[in-house]
């Protein structure tokens, strides 16, 4: 198997060049109107952006812990943060992360991936198919 280091797939804990992070990381009106509706305080609103644009940008949640501080310092900028705070601790703060995820699922229209897509994945492997 090929190590994670060594595949194309974007990991949140690594750097981006100014271009990347403009083109992967930009919070549109939209999605400024989202957070400032959905999140209180600065730390809130820094998580749910980062929750936000990791979603979209890698196809899942990434811990918050695990992204980049360029990567949040670039979103603390576009929310008119004075300095990068800290984001919500992934253990202290499980139901608000729970809550921002859930609304970020929302927000995007996408679903979690279910017990239901597991067994749909599994059989189609048995059968030999891609598709």
């Amino acid at each position: 198997m090929t190590a994670i280091d060594r595949t194309a797939y974007p990991r949140p804990g690594d750097p981006l060049t100014a271009e990347e992070l403009d083109a992967r990381y930009h919070l549109n009106e939209a999605d400024l109107f989202f957070i400032r509706d959905k999140a209180p305080g600065d730390i809130g609103r820094l998580t749910l952006a980062t929750l936000l644009k990791g979603r979209q940008d890698l196809g899942y949640f990434p811990a918050p812990s695990d992204v980049h501080i360029d990567t949040v310092a670039h979103l603390g900028a576009q929310l008119d943060l004075a300095a990068a705070s800290p984001l919500l601790d992934e253990t202290r703060q499980k139901t608000m992360l729970h809550r921002y995820r859930t609304a970020v699922r929302i927000h995007l229209g996408v679903s979690p991936y279910s017990e239901a897509v597991e067994q749909l994945v599994s059989v189609r492997r048995a059968c030999g198919g891609t598709k």
